[in-house]
């Protein structure tokens, strides 16, 4: 994972990623991508390689994850880095995975492609359309990663150096409506079905659907998730050990692996899953007690999605939704990183549905997560805030270790503050309520004298 890490952050600092930089995306031999079909859709596809070979879903994952109550260290673990994240501890210099820098790569790529094709007098009309629908689509998805989990943030939407270099943070609620805005460009411009690793329009209506009830839209999180899993495009896998395989039919949009070694397995599979008992490194984390504990008997969650290795006397827990963490050179990878699937869906719909007071139709959308996780039927007739713990508890053990969620869903409920403190003592740390935001690195401050640290760094 350290060599991912170090890799990415090297090559980021070619790109000029902060808000006062700019770089735009030019050929090896200088030539304008936007000139032909072929150039433009190259940016487009190095981008979804990048971010596949990059694994900052598995690396977001780990990380919030230690800062949650998800992934604790083996005995012998816990770099630096990963023990600021688990003990709340980040400064502005804390080494590691800065998420500030990376979504902003992406949202300087996004903005190129968004310009350059959108201003291309040679694409052809499909081509033109369908990449700057993609482009709005990664620049909603970056950007609802940088408020999630920084706040207040520029927003960076043109590739002119003179209007991004000194940018000041946009208050979170601008941010959101301009994510929001451009998801529904997104949404409009990308067609129903495309290539396994390219966004459609259902991709883009399913991080709508997530934004909606991020920013308690609960009518349009319901209108969207409905047209989602009534579309028929998507539907549960019943073998839980296939649900991130490639092309499962619950997948909305996943990245496959590039095919060039070492990159040949989901780097969630590679960074989870550790090789033997005698080679735990500490990059390898653990599953914290609280999560095991918080599965039900019987839950098939539990037996597929959740290993064990033991070392002396102890078993240790790790997350086992991908399952192939060496691949076989030349070999295309049976697995792929899924950003969004339907069971998400569901239970979007059913938060929104319980939220305004349909009950029914809520227990109804929990009951077909369980039911595919072997476990009994909730009744219909339950209040209102116990069918929102329902779901709060469905969504811990059905979407643990994918994306942070379990870190943004305590803070979008605001239950964090409330639970953070006995997570934080169990870990030997304290909690300050500031820590929900993560700091901005003190390279972007450097670069960008008009930002501002978030409070409590």
């Amino acid at each position: 994972m350290q060599k991912i890490l170090l890799t990415l952050l090297s090559s980021l600092l070619l790109f000029g990623i902060l808000p006062g930089c700019h770089r735009t995306n030019l050929s090896a031999s200088g030539a304008n991508p936007y000139s032909t079909d072929s150039g433009a859709i190259d940016v487009m596809t190095s981008l979804y390689a990048q971010m596949a070979q990059a694994g900052i879903n598995a690396n977001l994952s780990v990380l919030a994850g230690l800062s949650a109550d998800e992934l604790a260290f083996y005995p012998t673990g816990g770099t630096a880095q990963f023990t600021a994240y688990y003990q709340n501890n980040l400064g502005a210099t804390t080494a590691g995975f800065e998420f500030w820098e990376i979504f902003y790569h992406y949202v300087n790529i996004a903005d190129s492609v968004i310009v350059g094709a959108g201003n291309s007098t040679t694409l052809s009309t499909t081509v033109k359309t369908q990449l700057v629908g993609q482009a709005y689509f990664i620049r909603a998805l970056s950007y609802f990663y940088l408020v999630n989990l920084y706040g207040d943030c520029p927003l960076v939407l043109t590739t002119n150096s003179n209007a991004t270099r000194d940018l000041s943070r946009s208050p979170a609620a601008q941010v959101w409506q301009q994510i929001i805005a451009d998801a529904d460009s997104a949404a409009a411009a990308l067609p129903l079905s495309l290539s396994s690793e390219t966004p459609t329009h259902w991709a883009a209506m399913a991080l709508l659907s997530r934004v909606y009830l991020y920013t308690e839209d609960y009518p349009d999180a319901l209108n969207t998730s409905n047209q989602i899993i009534n579309s028929g495009s998507f539907s549960l896998v019943a073998d839980l050990d296939s649900c991130f395989l490639v092309k499962s039919t619950e997948a909305i949009w996943q990245l496959p692996p590039p095919n060039v070694y070492p990159y040949i397995s989901a780097t969630e599979a590679i960074n989870f899953i550790p090789p033997d008992a005698n080679t735990v490194t500490p990059d390898n984390v653990d599953i914290t007690p609280s999560l095991l504990q918080a599965f039900e008997p019987n839950d098939l969650r539990r037996v597929h999605w959740i290993d064990s290795i033991s070392m002396g006397s102890n078993l240790y827990y790790f997350p086992y939704k991908y399952k192939i963490p060496v691949g076989v050179a030349g070999s295309p990878t049976p697995e792929a990183e899924t950003i969004f699937r339907l069971s998400e869906q569901y239970l979007i719909r059913a938060e929104a549905e319980a939220q305004l007071d349909q009950l029914s139709a809520a227990t109804n959308d929990i009951n077909i997560i369980r039911t595919r996780a072997g476990l009994p039927n909730l009744s219909n007739v339950l209040p209102q805030q116990s069918v929102l713990n329902a779901i709060a508890h469905e969504r811990q053990v059905e979407l643990f270790t994918e994306w942070g969620q379990r870190w943004l869903d305590l803070k979008r409920t605001g239950t964090i503050n409330a639970m953070m403190p006995s997570v934080a003592f169990d870990k030997g740390a304290t909690w300050n309520p500031n820590w929900v935001l993560w700091p901005l690195p003190a390279t972007s401050l450097t670069a960008d004298a008009s930002l501002v640290q978030n409070l409590g760094y």
